[in-house]
């Protein structure tokens, strides 16, 4: 049957290429390309990529480092320009078919087949070497690593901008899990009504964005039942869409402060056009349940004139807060040429302007609250490269949350300008929660001779994080802010080198070396006013 429906729609789609511009489906895109963007620059869920960015990648410009070449938006796209692109670029043009496995319909227990056509989004998220872009997670990681250890610089932008771009798209498909058509089976062509909604009212987004502070997500839902995934999708951010908790007749669970997945409670909680009782293609969908739902009017525009206003019937939602679900039955106004009269029509349950701005209020700061915890979820792991100078040791520290079992690699950049790697090791480190984060590698670490920036390092663990295998883990570290030595000056007031730290050398950065003479980093020298020379 799946075959079929795709045999016509790609028939339909070469046809509707061949006589209607491209420009008319893109209202969906500008929409996940702002909700990126927004989410790259503000702090959500608690997480900021702007200061992780600076922190441990020590960006000075945060989510506003410039990588890659012009885009079909910038000049000089940065780190949230890229978010932004790649929720554009997800889509596709029209006839890559991308937007066909952006579905998941939560009431099918199979994910094999909880796709529209192609396969649901979930294995979209994790499914590589996909048509036109091979942005699943397994590849976003890998490009990563690339960004992190290419020998040329401008090898690892490009691969910066493809991360950024990457995480994007990846956005993009939780974020369609917000979307009613995409989790209840309606198939669209050209446009769905609440997507188009979203389009012609996209200056309204701003105010939905301030929601983003009622509606979120907890991190908690990233570890539960993972032994319970399928084999094709058993990536933790699976539950980020779906926790299997829902079956259709237990709609109160998706109410459950964030412990839910996305397409469950836009599933249970709102109608699609092609998804209300008693329409043609309502599907099997027992809720929302309008006999349980109360009625109350509302103030809207006239239809027959803007400038005043009409009431107007609506189902509204039994949940807290409440809001308008659908019209209740009513008449409607059409002026008829032929009689020169307004004349009266029954209008079912149906979904308007109002219900669209009540949904997207709430499914709006949503997507956005889960999209963003995938973004943390990528770069939640946390790596430091420290020298502890009381012991004379060079320690590897893990202050995520979780284990790590891997490869731990050192690069830096020599005087040519190319980044080599240096060291690594096998081993594991336990959870900064473990009191047991630690890991001394001085038997095995020294100075690179050849270093272009003294100090300056770069830290990579590849490997099993928590739950996550393959994990990449970056941390740029400069070793010399470790230490501080106070200087002797004489009568005079001149700096005087203190005896065995590096005499002779430039007195802003000292090296300095341990009782065996060996390599221990870099200081910052400081006077008797502990004020940095």
């Amino acid at each position: 049957m799946k075959i079929k429906k795709y045999l016509i729609l790609l028939f339909l789609t070469h046809l509707i290429n061949m006589f209607i511009p491209s420009n008319v489906f893109s209202y969906e895109k500008l929409t996940h390309y702002e909700i990126n963007q927004y989410i790259g620059q503000n702090n959500i869920n608690g997480f900021s990529l702007n200061s992780y960015l600076k922190e441990q990648l020590l960006f000075k410009k945060g989510y506003d480092e410039l990588f890659g070449q012009k885009t079909i938006h910038e000049e000089k796209p940065t780190v949230y320009r890229w978010l932004g692109l790649g929720g554009e670029e997800e889509d596709g043009d029209l006839y890559q078919l991308r937007y066909l496995s952006h579905f998941h319909n939560p009431l099918e227990n199979d994910w094999n087949k909880a796709g529209y056509i192609n396969d649901s989004l979930i294995l979209a998220m994790q499914k590589p070497n996909r048509p036109f872009g091979k942005y699943s997670w397994q590849e976003v990681r890998e490009y990563y690593y690339q960004a992190l250890t290419l020998p040329k610089e401008e090898e690892r932008k490009k691969y910066f901008s493809e991360t950024f771009r990457g995480l994007g798209q990846l956005m993009h498909l939780v974020e369609d899990a917000s979307v009613p058509a995409h989790v209840r089976h309606d198939g669209h062509g050209i446009g769905e009504p609440f997507e188009k909604y979203l389009y012609s009212n996209n200056s309204n987004l701003s105010t939905w964005f301030i929601g983003i502070s009622t509606y979120f997500f907890k991190k908690e839902i990233l570890n539960y039942n993972l032994n319970l995934l399928q084999e094709n999708a058993s990536l933790s951010i699976s539950r980020l869409i779906d926790t299997n908790l829902y079956n259709g007749n237990n709609p109160e669970i998706t109410n459950n402060s964030g412990l839910i997945g996305l397409a469950e409670y836009t599933n249970a909680n709102f109608f699609s056009a092609g998804t209300i009782p008693g329409t043609i293609a309502s599907g099997n969908f027992k809720f929302p349940h309008l006999p349980n739902i109360s009625k109350s009017e509302y103030d809207i525009k006239d239809p027959r004139d803007k400038s005043k206003t009409t009431q107007r019937s609506y189902y509204i939602s039994n949940t807290s807060p409440s809001y308008r679900l659908a019209t209740y039955p009513m008449f409607k106004f059409f002026y008829s040429k032929e009689t020169d009269e307004w004349l009266n029509i029954i209008i079912p349950v149906s979904l308007d302007n109002e219900v669209y701005s009540d949904y997207a209020s709430r499914l709006i700061p949503l997507s956005m609250s889960y999209a963003a915890g995938l973004l943390e979820y990528f770069f939640r792991g946390k790596l430091d490269l420290t020298y502890d100078s009381a012991n004379s040791k060079y320690e590897i520290t893990n202050n995520s949350e979780e284990d790590m079992n891997g490869t731990f690699e050192i690069y830096y950049d020599n005087n040519k300008g190319e980044r080599v790697k240096y060291w690594d090791n096998n081993f594991e480190i336990k959870a900064k929660t473990s009191g047991n984060n630690k890991f001394d590698i001085s038997n095995s670490f020294t100075e690179a001779k050849d270093i272009k920036e003294t100090g300056r390092y770069i830290l990579i663990f590849r490997g099993k994080l928590g739950n996550e295998n393959n994990a990449i883990v970056g941390k740029v570290v400069d070793l010399y802010v470790s230490f501080k030595i106070k200087l002797i000056r004489d009568i005079d007031n001149n700096v005087m080198t203190p005896k065995g730290y590096g005499e002779g050398e430039d007195q802003t950065r000292i090296t300095i070396y341990n009782s065996n003479k060996n390599w221990c980093g870099y200081a910052i020298p400081y006077d008797s006013d502990d004020k940095y020379l």
